[in-house]
């Protein structure tokens, strides 16, 4: 139990650290969140075709009502964590990589319907 608490402090603070860098937002987590924005738009396009995105933010260019995903909002603190406990829990490393890609497609997936739920009017619920 203690190398499990080692390994997962260890990685939640080297993962969090790098995270926070800003060479790394910049090239890696803004442009993660901006493809986000494009996938959730892309799925409500086909109900609702005045939906559009630009970079992190979906905005309705009829109503001019926008959602702009930010950071603690896209899934990657999520993934961090997730990221922490598998390596520390033993397993082999394939074991290891299927968790942790089935893990991140299962936090994303809320992350994404949260985003398109947003984009409902009054009107809709």
């Amino acid at each position: 139990m203690l190398k499990f608490l080692l390994i997962f402090v260890t990685c939640l603070m080297v993962l969090f650290t790098v995270e926070l860098l800003n060479p790394v937002q910049a090239a890696v987590i803004q442009p993660f969140t901006a493809v986000l924005a494009w996938i959730s738009a892309s799925i409500i396009l086909p109900l609702d075709d005045t939906v559009i995105s630009s970079g992190r933010v979906l905005r309705d260019s009829a109503s001019g009502f926008a959602v702009s995903i930010e950071a603690g909002c896209n899934g990657v603190e999520a993934s961090i964590v997730l990221i922490a406990g598998v390596l520390a829990f033993p397993a082999t490393w394939l074991q290891r990589a299927t968790a942790i890609i089935l893990g991140f497609i299962a936090i994303q997936l809320p992350v994404s319907y949260t985003h398109l739920r947003a984009h409902e009017t009054r009107e809709d619920l």
